[in-house]
């Protein structure tokens, strides 16, 4: 009987090797393609801003070639997404060279810690409203709009000023830098792609003139009104927490809450953008794609009457107004960020406290 069952556990190891050889060689694949369809991607973008005409047959067969490379790479992330989610718990913990340290938590588990925490400082947690929708690339693009935003924000701002309209914009590229005018047609060519734009033209020289036109419904006008600047905050989150699980070799059990509405003493109703729970400790992250100072108020009110930690408190800004300012805001408790140092600022602080914890 111990020489079956010894038998049986040496061939239940050879098949969970097996399976997590497999799982290793389609993330290598995977991320490969992912390098491949970057440079790919570059190519269809000289092919597609260098042409002020309609691609000729050769031009247009190779560019249908790299459409067709990069939607097989997709797939293939895709599948090993599939797969990593039908593999056992402790499969999902074995990594190419070390334990994985991140894990997501389950929403109830972590809703249950949250709405205790909550109830220490007197606040009721109603409900996460809405989950984003799973879709590689809205996320792309919002992360494209997010590590370039002061290249992107001409095109943004035109973008969020026809939408109601349902009207073509231009906009002359002729005194732009190069490598800005490839950022923006890059992203107006994501956009179409995406049918977040119906209409997508560059002219190069003479005019360096871009045409296009937004779609119009509910879906494109969320989208371009705060729907991207959450997608970037909660792909930058996830990156930062698991980057510091792998640099500090600390295990991190984390949720993103998306939308979460919370009742005050008083029956004062908030809605939270993100609360995040990394562990036992709580960041909350508000974000705003125009002027803030409005709209703070009632955050504030969070802050101080509940004695929420402010330095775990973020109000980031796509963008600041005239006679805004670019740090800290005497007028709120809460630091001000903007997208581009919002991912140090929240690195650092998480990094202190996970170690402070570990002491």
């Amino acid at each position: 009987m111990k020489k079956e069952t010894k038998e049986k556990n040496n061939q239940n190891k050879k098949n969970n090797q097996k399976k997590n050889k497999k799982k290793i060689d389609l993330e290598n694949i995977a991320i490969a393609l992912d390098e491949i369809s970057v440079s790919l991607k570059s190519i269809a973008l000289l092919l597609e801003t260098n042409q002020s005409m309609p691609l000729n047959n050769q031009d247009h067969q190779l560019y249908q070639g790299i459409a067709s490379i990069m939607y097989v790479g997709n797939q293939l992330k895709e599948a090993t997404h599939e797969s990593e989610c039908n593999m056992p718990v402790d499969h999902l913990l074995i990594m190419k060279d070390s334990v994985k340290l991140d894990v997501e938590e389950k929403y109830e588990d972590a809703r249950i810690a949250l709405t205790d925490f909550l109830a220490t400082i007197h606040i009721n947690f109603q409900h996460s409203q809405k989950k984003l929708i799973i879709d590689n690339d809205l996320d792309t693009i919002a992360n494209l709009f997010g590590r370039k935003y002061n290249e992107l924000s001409p095109l943004m701002n035109n973008i969020k000023g026809n939408i109601e309209k349902r009207t073509s914009f231009s906009l002359c590229l002729k005194n732009y830098a190069q490598s800005t005018v490839g950022i923006i047609c890059q992203a107006a060519l994501c956009l179409l792609n995406t049918s977040l734009l119906a209409e997508y033209v560059y002219r190069k020289s003479p005019s360096f003139l871009l045409t296009a036109r937004p779609n119009t419904g509910e879906a494109v006008r969320d989208f371009f009104c705060g729907e991207w600047l959450e997608r970037y905050l909660v792909s930058i989150t996830r990156k930062v927490i698991r980057n510091l699980a792998d640099e500090l070799k600390r295990p991190v059990c984390f949720h993103i809450f998306e939308q979460s509405r919370i009742t005050l003493p008083k029956n004062s109703i908030i809605d939270l953008d993100l609360v995040i729970k990394i562990n036992d400790l709580f960041y909350w992250v508000t974000y705003q794609s125009g002027s803030y100072r409005r709209n703070i108020a009632h955050h504030d009110l969070f802050i101080n009457k509940q004695r929420f930690d402010y330095g775990n408190a973020y109000v980031v800004i796509g963008e600041f107004q005239k006679n805004e300012p670019s740090s800290t805001d005497k007028s709120t408790s809460m630091p001000v960020h903007s997208l581009s140092n919002f991912e140090t600022c929240f690195k650092e602080r998480l990094r202190k406290q996970i170690l402070r914890k570990a002491r």
